[in-house]
Order: C-alpha cells, then structure tokens, then sequence
C-alpha cells in the first residue's frame, strides 16, 4: 500500500504543570468516594477531564470516537487525533484538518500504549507513533485504477472498528461499514511494506457484520497467544481466524 506523510504536532513540549502534580491528583482518586461499587469494581468521574471535553472540541472538533488505555485518545469530526492524559492536558494532535482522510471512526491503542492505529468516514487506516507524532504507515481504501484482486476497503466506507493484534504494533484488524474485515500486517525491513489480508466480506447472502475482535491478551501466557486470534461475527456465523502460522 502506498503511505501518505501527514504534518502532526508533538504538544508535549508545551505542558507547564509537572508532571509530579499529574502523578499525585491521579493518586488522589483513590480517596475520592466511589459513585457505584460491585464486589468486582468500582467507578469514579474524571472530573478534570470532564471539564475540559468542551474546550477540547471547541479547538479540536466534537469528538467522534474514543479509545482509553495509559492516556485517552480522541478522534473528531475533523480529521484530528488528540491524545491527552486524564486532567485534560494534551499530549500531542496527530493529523491535519485538510487531509483527505475525513471524520475520525475508530481509534485504539496498542498493548503498550507507543502505538495508536486510527480508522477514518473515508476508509483510511492509519498507524501513528502518537509520542513523536509521525505515521507509521496508511491503508489506502480502494481506488477506480486499482487491479484486480487489491485488498483495502471501499472508498467512502467508514472504518468502524480497529485494533491491534495480541501484543504487536505491526499487526492489526479493521471493519467496515461496508461489512469487510482486514488484516495488516505492517513488514520492516529495508522498506517498510504493508500486507493486507481480506478476512471477511458480505456475501450474497446479505450477511451482516455485527463484530470483529482480535483475542485480547490476558494476564498469563496461553497457548494461544502467538497465533493472532481473530474472532467475525456476522447475522449467519461466528468465525475464528489464525493470523500467524508457523
């Protein structure tokens, strides 16, 4: 696939709070009262956060997609990516408003959290080294002159679901409102080249695609770990597909 440059902009740089006080009013939720307990959790509001939704879609665009992990990512209306941590401060914008890429549609993290794969309204799929605000590569979605067999989703099917396989920055599925599931596999040697693997599409029986997962890492190792689970549910089956052989 080819892979497009976007202008993105690193922000960590301006941060002016220390990031000691972060640390320690993110200690500090844990003597905040619970709203809802469970023997198995409990949840509290991100009060710092919360405040700053509005200011952060009145610069960025209303937001249009959201994913959580060590920060919180999250895609908007107008093409951006804004990763920020949970007072609210913003780490860094990935992408640029007139990119060609559309309204953000899906967005995850990697496994450690270097890595954020984002889904677009156009069908484009991006890799982003969110900390350095640099792409690590672009899934194009299907274009007029491409040959026969080109693997991508159709141009102007939003990307509804994305997410990286096991523990890997380089290995990822998508769907699309379309109803297909991809596979990518990102490939670094001399150049960086970019496999994609078409997992499942409608058929003539107007299956509908109601989810596609990939196996998540639990917290021991399994058998299963190395061999790239991917779970496609659909109106008419629940498949499983091994990515990785051997």
């Amino acid at each position: 696939m080819d892979a497009d440059t976007l202008s993105s902009t690193p922000l960590s740089a301006h941060e002016s709070t220390p990031e000691a006080e972060y640390e320690s009013r993110i200690a500090n939720l844990n003597s905040t009262p619970a709203q809802c307990t469970t023997e198995h959790f409990n949840w509290r509001q991100l009060t710092d956060l919360s405040e700053k939704i509005p200011e952060l879609q009145e610069q960025f665009g209303h937001i249009s997609a959201s994913c959580m992990g060590d920060c919180i990512a999250l895609g908007t209306e107008r093409g951006l990516v804004v990763v920020a941590d949970y007072l609210g401060r913003v780490k860094s914008m990935l992408g640029s408003p007139t990119s060609p890429y559309g309204a953000v549609s899906a967005v995850a993290f990697s496994a450690d959290y270097l890595a954020l794969v984002a889904g677009y309204a156009s069908g484009h799929v991006v890799v982003w080294d969110w900390a350095k605000g640099t792409t690590v590569s672009v899934s194009r979605p299907l274009q007029p002159s491409d040959s026969p067999g080109t693997v991508g989703h159709p141009a102007d099917a939003a990307v509804t679901f994305v997410g990286f396989i096991g523990a890997s920055k380089h290995r990822y599925i998508s769907s699309s409102a379309s109803g297909h599931v991809l596979y990518h596999h990102i490939v670094r040697r001399l150049l960086t080249t970019m496999s994609t693997v078409q997992l499942s599409s409608p058929d003539q029986d107007a299956d509908i695609l109601f989810e596609a997962a990939a196996l998540a890492n639990g917290g021991y190792e399994c058998a299963t770990d190395d061999m790239g689970l991917v779970a496609v549910l659909t109106s008419a089956h629940l498949t499983i597909f091994k990515t990785r052989h051997g």
